[in-house]
C-alpha cells in the first residue's frame, strides 16, 4: 500500500519575554509613557480582536492592559528594582 501524506505548519514567531517577567510597557502615545508590570499571559486573545497579541501585562496599578506587538517600542525588560 502507497501513502501519501501531506501537512502544512505555521509556526508562530518566539516571543522575547515569558511569564512572570518584569517588564515596562507604552500606556499612550507620548514618548516618555511607560508603565511597569508583569507578563501574566503569552499570545492573549481579546473575545472580539481576531488576532492575538504577544502578552497580557497585570500593570503594577493594578491595571491589565496587552502588548499588540513584540516591538521594543511597545514592551520593554524593566529596569531593576534597586536602581
Amino acid at each position: 500500500i502507497t501513502v501519501e501524506v501531506e501537512a502544512i505548519v505555521k509556526l508562530k514567531p518566539q516571543l522575547r519575554f515569558v511569564v512572570g517577567q518584569r517588564v515596562e510597557c507604552k500606556v499612550v502615545p507620548s514618548p516618555n509613557d511607560w508603565a511597569e508590570g508583569q507578563i501574566t499571559r503569552l499570545r492573549y486573545r481579546e473575545p472580539e480582536w481576531e488576532d492575538s497579541a504577544p502578552y497580557q501585562i497585570l500593570l503594577d496599578d493594578g491595571r491589565y492592559i496587552f502588548a499588540p506587538e513584540d516591538t521594543d517600542a511597545v514592551i520593554r525588560l524593566a529596569k531593576p528594582q534597586n536602581q
